[in-house]
């Protein structure tokens, strides 16, 4: 078990796995293309007053997502992850769940994601989402797509998998569409 006050001890200890990780209040400024990748056997608590925030890439495609979640067995609550506003451009989500199996996010709030607030992609199986809140603000001008489970139409390596449970979730102001879309999940 740690205790972080910084995003370079957060992206430490969370990349390592096997770790309890409690956040101290604070905003963790994640730089562009620096994803925080959430290894196996983590919990990530924050304090009241914990933000992960997403800064804004400016270029099409290019993923700026913040917590990228690619590990077994994790669990991630009481966290807020801000992005930088949806803007179209194909950019990062604010969370992924990609290729990770048996996880759990739970009372968190996630918003303003560049494309994105929270997919679940690539193979992810038995992951619960529950008890979050989701919108976007005055800072995101398109785009407001929350949620997808499946990234692709045509990623049939998805197929069997996305096993994925959504409950008492709140798709708040702002929120268009993707609450949430569905493509090769159950």
């Amino acid at each position: 078990t740690v205790t972080v006050s910084n995003v370079d001890d957060l992206r430490a200890y969370a990349e390592k796995g096997g770790y309890t990780i409690y956040v101290k209040p604070g905003t963790y400024t994640v730089p562009s293309k620096s994803a925080i990748n959430v290894g196996d056997n983590v919990t990530i608590y924050g304090y009241q007053g914990a933000i992960i925030a997403q800064t804004y890439t400016g270029t099409k495609n290019e993923d700026n997502t913040v917590l990228n979640i690619v590990g077994d067995n994790v669990i991630i609550r009481n966290i807020v992850v801000k992005g930088a506003g949806a803007v179209d451009k194909d950019a990062g989500d604010c969370m992924h769940v990609q290729g990770g199996s048996h996880v759990w996010i739970d009372h968190v709030e996630v918003y303003d994601g560049e494309d994105g607030n929270l997919d679940v992609i690539n193979g992810a199986n038995y992951v619960t989402i529950s008890w979050s809140k989701f919108h976007y603000t005055s800072a995101s001008s398109n785009h407001q797509f929350s949620n997808l489970i499946g990234n692709s139409d045509s990623k049939t390596t998805d197929s069997g998998k996305l096993k994925t449970t959504m409950h008492h979730n709140w798709w708040a102001d702002g929120a268009k569409e993707r609450m949430p879309r569905v493509r090769f999940g159950e």
